[in-house]
């Protein structure tokens, strides 16, 4: 009679497994942390061609001394506002543009959705804050594009 003497050490298919196990969970997770990192770059990059567009507007409008106004439009709080300049003076005056992030979701943060800016007096009021998220909505991150009443755009992580 033959006895089957077991061992309490794992067998080398056992480890194969286990290890195979953590190197995909490792790749997983790697994947997503890669992919968050992209979606927070791709955020502040729409946040920025945001808010070089708003300079353009605001420049041409300060050499010209001519105004315009914001508006944010879509579903207000939804992710697919998009920002509308219909200039009230100057050579401009009557002509629309919109700006409509393509690859970012923008929101409104504060409760006004429209805005004058003035080229004379270099002067936005109210003060506009734009919350920018990754594509995936999923993702935590957010950043706010801000235009102070001086006209200053900036791109932050937070609003304090």
């Amino acid at each position: 009679m033959a006895i089957n003497k077991r061992s309490n050490a794992f067998s080398a298919v056992e480890m194969l497994i286990v290890m195979c196990v953590l190197t995909i969970m490792t790749a997983f997770l790697i994947t997503v942390s890669a992919e968050s990192d992209n979606g927070a770059k791709i955020a502040r990059m729409e946040a920025e061609y945001a808010a070089m567009w708003l300079e353009e507007k605001m420049l041409a409008a300060q050499l010209n001394e001519s105004r315009f106004t914001v508006y944010l439009h879509g579903i207000i709080g939804s992710r697919d506002l998009m920002m509308r300049v219909i200039w009230d003076t100057g050579p401009s005056k009557g002509q629309t543009e919109i700006y409509r992030m393509t690859s970012a979701h923008m929101r409104s943060v504060g409760t006004s959705h429209t805005f004058l800016y003035d080229g004379k007096w270099m002067t936005m009021t109210p003060s506009i804050a734009i919350g920018v998220k990754p594509p995936s909505l999923s993702d935590g991150t957010q950043l706010f594009l801000t235009v102070s009443g001086v006209g200053y755009t900036s791109v932050r992580d937070s609003l304090l």
